[in-house]
């Protein structure tokens, strides 16, 4: 029985690791303020070189910092939201 359940379920746990993995991926892309960082030099750089114009430089780094704001307040986010879990986990624990 154990053998015919874990074929039936080989699938859809592929699928869920897969879908999880993307997920955490794109999370860690989101978040990751050294990458925001490094953006923002290589236009600086661009701009310095005279590849970018004033406008496309100003549009970008108004995007880039905009992407780095909200970055920090996702982290923020996700931060108070674990340790609201946390306290709730203690809560159940200490009964």
């Amino acid at each position: 029985m154990f053998i015919l359940d874990n074929l039936i379920m080989s699938p859809w746990r592929f699928f869920s690791f897969i879908v999880e993995e993307i997920y955490n991926r794109a999370m860690a892309e989101l978040t990751d303020e050294s990458l925001i960082t490094r953006e923002m030099l290589e236009v600086q750089v661009r701009y310095d070189m005279g590849e970018v114009s004033d406008d496309e430089y100003g549009k970008l780094e108004e995007e880039l910092v905009g992407r780095l704001r909200a970055a920090r307040e996702f982290k923020m986010q996700l931060a108070e939201e674990e340790s609201e879990f946390e306290e709730s986990e203690d809560f159940w624990e200490s009964e």
